[in-house]
Formats: C-alpha cells, structure tokens, sequence
C-alpha cells in the first residue's frame, strides 16, 4: 500500500496549524521589534495563500494597483448587509504563463487570527 497524500495538502494540513502559525507571527513581532515588518508580511501572505489558494509567486507580484475590494450584497452578517470581498487581479505567474487576467478573492473572516483582509491592512498601515 502506497499512500499518496502523504506529504501533499491532504495528508495534514489543518486549519489549527495555520492558526498556531499566524499566532507565533503576531507573538514575535511583538516581542521582536526589529522583525515587526517581516513577521505582518509573512502572516499576510500565508493567509491570502490560503483564503485565494495561489501559489507563492502569484502573491508576490502582486501590486496595490491589483487589489480591488467590492462590495457583495446581502453576503454580511445580516440580511440586506454588504460584506467587502478583496479581489486580486493576476497577470502573470507559473499557471498564467499567457498574460491572460485571472482573478481570486477572498472574504472576512469571523476568526480574525485567521482574516486574510486584517492581515494585510496591518502590513498596510505599518508601512504609512
């Protein structure tokens, strides 16, 4: 018997497991001030890889031109509310080897250790 998720995003990867990574960036940037700007960028980055599921070099070329955030009806909380949903545009990268224009997004979420959307409006406002 040959088991093939070993090894591959089915064979353990969990949602407590990011949970327990993004809680030890918030922990050392607070403890490491020196590394605050490295700690926001790396828990910004593993959760919109997991909220959009783009590989690395699609979220790294990734401008703040190609960020967009609109509005979806009746999506929020309650009934009638608008809810924000970041949409990224990608132009390039190891799947769009054509230029074609693809676009992931990714919404709030109710866990806010695990919200893609407050990860990176840290970084956003540690950098202004």
């Amino acid at each position: 018997f040959i088991n093939r998720g070993l090894f591959t995003i089915a064979g353990g990867y969990d949602v407590k497991g990011l949970k327990k990574v993004i809680t030890w960036c918030w922990e050392t940037a607070s403890k490491t001030p020196s590394a605050v700007e490295s700690h926001l960028r790396t828990a910004a980055e593993h959760l919109l890889g997991h909220a959009t599921v783009t590989q690395g070099e699609s979220r790294r070329d990734v401008q703040l031109a190609d960020l967009v955030l609109i509005k979806l009806e009746n999506e929020g909380p309650k009934p009638n509310e608008l809810a924000p949903c970041m949409v990224m545009l990608m132009r390039q990268g190891k799947q769009n080897q054509h230029g074609k224009v693809e676009y992931m997004g990714c919404m709030r979420n109710s866990d806010l250790i695990l919200c893609p959307l407050s990860a990176l409006a840290f970084c956003f406002f540690y950098h202004w």
